[in-house]
C-alpha cells in the first residue's frame, strides 16, 4: 500500500512537472507572437500556441485527476488496519509443500 501511494504522488509530480513545462511552453510562444521580428510565420505560431493551450487543458485535466486518485488512496490507506499496510505480496507456501518437493 506504502508502495503505491509512492508511486501515486510520484505521477502527481511528473503531471505538476508537464504542466508547468507546457505553461512554459505558452508563454514562449505568446512572447515570440508579440515581438516585432515575428514577420510571416505569425500564424504558424498561432497554431502551435493554439495546440499548446490545448494541450495544456489536457495536461492540467490529468493533474486533477490524479490528485483525486492519490487523494482517495490515503483514504483508503487511513481506514485500513496497520498489520494490511506492510504486508508483501510474496507469502511462504505452507510447509508440508515445501517437504512434498524435496522427497
Amino acid at each position: 500500500m506504502i508502495v503505491i501511494e509512492r508511486t501515486q504522488t510520484r505521477i502527481v509530480e511528473l503531471s505538476e512537472r508537464q504542466l508547468f513545462e507546457v505553461k512554459a511552453k505558452c508563454k514562449k510562444l505568446c512572447h515570440q507572437i508579440s515581438s516585432p521580428a515575428v514577420g510571416n510565420k505569425k500564424s504558424e505560431l498561432e497554431n502551435a500556441l493554439r495546440d499548446a493551450q490545448a494541450e495544456e487543458l489536457v495536461a492540467a485535466e490529468r493533474l486533477e485527476e490524479m490528485q483525486v486518485k492519490r487523494c482517495n488512496l490515503r483514504e483508503h490507506i487511513k481506514r485500513q488496519p496497520f498489520g494490511v499496510l506492510f504486508k508483501t505480496s510474496y507469502q511462504r507456501p505452507p510447509i508440508h509443500f515445501v517437504k512434498s518437493d524435496v522427497s
